[in-house]
């Protein structure tokens, strides 16, 4: 049996938004509608639900939804690279040297805490500097 999809619908109340939010639902995906217009947002779930589809609004339930875009980690899948690519690659990076597997996940229990309740709809670049322009390369 598949798993069950989970889909982040962004105005989800009405239009295109909508229309997206029905489609998967009706294909058995869990929809986490989020909308500027919180009225019509209510009315938009409400109305998916009585069609039987698992709609969720996040704004109501004050969810946050982020994303990390970890940079070059240190982990075994990068060390099972043949012999001196790891250092080559690292050598490429800003901070010359690999993120920490813990590193990318005290960003995410950041993102996770109350501390972070305004914080959404960001993707929080954790590369060393690579993105805002690090080496040049």
């Amino acid at each position: 049996m598949p798993q069950a999809r989970t889909a982040f619908v962004t105005g989800a109340a009405q239009g295109t938004g909508m229309a997206i939010a029905r489609k998967l639902g009706q294909e058995g995906s869990r929809i986490l509608c989020i909308d500027r217009n919180a009225t019509a947002l209510g009315a938009a779930a409400s109305q998916l639900r009585n069609e039987g589809i698992d709609a969720m609004e996040l704004r109501a339930r004050q969810i946050t939804v982020n994303s990390v875009a970890p940079g070059f980690t240190d982990t075994p899948m990068t060390r099972s690279a043949p012999a001196g690519m790891f250092t080559a690659w690292e050598a490429l990076e800003p901070r010359g040297k690999a993120a920490q597997p813990e590193e990318i996940a005290a960003t995410v229990g950041f993102l996770a805490s109350p501390q972070a309740a305004f914080i959404t709809g960001q993707t929080v670049f954790v590369d060393g500097g690579k993105s805002f322009g690090g080496l040049g390369i």
